[in-house]
């Protein structure tokens, strides 16, 4: 019975031994897995800073050209509708210019 009660106790330590070992395997992987997650995500979030910085200047660099092309439109607009308002003046002036020499001209030839 001794003997029984011996091997029964050496069986209850190597399978105590082999649960710890498996214990100890299974932490060591799952702390392994975590360092390893815990850096992809370190790496992830650097990344999403730059791409936000990078988004960040973009923008800002889009708002100020945006501000610039709206002025020189407005700018443009502006020139063009002075421009149209002295052409057409410079027209109305030519087309009485050209009344007065038709007119001039169908006056000397009433006289001839």
């Amino acid at each position: 019975m001794e003997d029984t009660i011996k091997r029964y106790e050496e069986r209850l330590r190597s399978e105590r031994e082999e649960l710890i070992r498996d214990s100890q395997d299974k932490v060591t992987r799952v702390t392994t897995e975590k360092e390893s997650v815990e850096a992809k995500y370190d790496l992830k979030r650097k990344a999403l800073k730059d791409i936000e910085a990078n988004l960040a200047r973009m923008t800002a660099a889009n708002d100020r050209e945006r501000a610039v092309l709206t002025e020189k439109c407005n700018s443009l607009d502006t020139q063009l509708k002075e421009s149209t308002k002295t052409y057409d003046a410079e027209i109305l002036r030519l087309k009485d210019a050209n009344e007065q020499l038709t007119l001039a001209l169908n006056g000397d030839k009433a006289y001839i």
